[in-house]
């Protein structure tokens, strides 16, 4: 199991070698929403599934109204119950992927008061990553009871020279985004 401390790192490394897998296909349905999408989380050879095989976590699309979620199988799924249901007592990694940058306050939100380790959102901003970032912060900063110091990584997606799919990171500590 991945140390707390490293889970944003290690996500992140892994997010931008199986990105790597499927550049091609990304950037072909830059456009093509849906298909995007199931490229990042939908589909059985998804990005997030090759995440969840890195880390050594279970994912689960749709919990709760959470894009998907990553979990340990033995120590946060509720025991004693049909093999086939998921019910979780504990998230390692809450992650939100939304098209839209302008209405990425929303899913900033959401995260904000999800309890888990880290809470990612993957996101296309047509507007400068600092505004955008900015206004996370002050989402952030008004929830009196989160512990966010390492605990939220926001990926920017961009269509690089018109070739491939870039990204940039940045990671939410000491109350102050620093790109990775």
């Amino acid at each position: 199991m991945i140390n707390t401390i490293d889970l944003p790192n290690e996500f992140l490394i892994s997010w931008r070698k199986h990105a790597k897998v499927i550049e091609g296909e990304l950037f072909h349905n830059w456009k093509n929403l849906s298909e995007y999408t199931s490229l990042i989380q939908n589909n059985e050879n998804c990005l997030l599934a090759g995440i969840s095989k890195d880390l050594g976590l279970e994912y689960r699309r749709e919990y709760y109204s959470i894009d998907a979620v990553f979990y340990d199988k033995y120590n946060d799924k509720v025991p004693n119950l049909n093999e086939n249901w998921v019910w979780l007592r504990n998230i390692k990694i809450a992650f939100e992927h939304e098209h839209d940058s302008t209405s990425t306050y929303q899913e900033i939100s959401h995260l904000a008061i999800t309890n888990c380790e880290l809470r990612v959102l993957v996101t296309y901003p047509w507007m400068e990553e600092d505004k955008l970032l900015k206004s996370y912060t002050e989402i952030i900063r008004r929830n009196t009871t989160l512990q966010a110091d390492n605990s939220f990584l926001v990926i920017f997606g961009y269509e690089d020279n018109g070739q491939k799919v870039a990204w940039d990171a940045f990671i939410y500590r000491d109350k102050k985004w620093y790109k990775l």
